[in-house]
């Protein structure tokens, strides 16, 4: 967020400058300051669409050739990022075998979705590290009382999905927002 802020904020900046060198070095440093965002998490991607988004829906203080330079600029970075991102290197091999079944793949989605929703509700044991299976639950009925959290939280995000849907569904003020 840090460096994508600042990569923001340099865009901003480079707007109200008069030099051409000036503003093509603080457009610059705004470019490398998104390429570093993400290249330290993806989740930066994020940041470039509200920056966008800003640009182009809200702020009519711009003229066109600037919401264009704007665009071109997140485009480059995007395929340095994307040119980095394919370089290849080293990757260990996974262990295990094929890719778990689709029902399973359902139930783990509908876990995560679960645990997350109720970090919302109640952030309690909030660390990095998250378990929402495990292979060893069924392997005996004493095993599967003492995790039988794991299929609370699959309960649980199907009623979040569910949730969501039915508010979607729903013809009240703010369903665009909400779907």
């Amino acid at each position: 967020s840090l460096f994508a802020l600042t990569g923001w904020l340099l865009l901003l900046r480079s707007f109200d400058m008069n030099q051409r060198w000036s503003k093509a070095a603080c457009a610059g440093l705004a470019a490398l300051s998104m390429l570093v965002a993400l290249c330290s998490k993806e989740i930066a991607l994020i940041w470039l669409v509200l920056i966008l988004g800003h640009l182009w829906a809200f702020d009519r203080t711009r003229l066109w050739r600037e919401r264009w330079a704007v665009l071109a600029g997140v485009l480059s970075v995007l395929g340095i990022y994307a040119a980095l991102h394919s370089l290849p290197g080293y990757r260990a091999p996974m262990e295990g075998g094929a890719a778990a079944p689709l029902d399973a793949r359902i139930l783990l989605m509908l876990r995560a979705l679960g645990d997350y929703t109720s970090l919302l509700i109640y952030p309690d044991q909030l660390y990095m590290e998250r378990a929402i299976s495990s292979p060893a639950i069924y392997r005996t009925v004493a095993m599967w009382r003492e995790n039988v959290r794991f299929e609370y939280l699959s309960v649980f995000g199907l009623l979040a999905l569910l949730a969501i849907g039915f508010l979607s569904l729903r013809r009240t003020p703010g369903q665009r927002l909400r779907v």
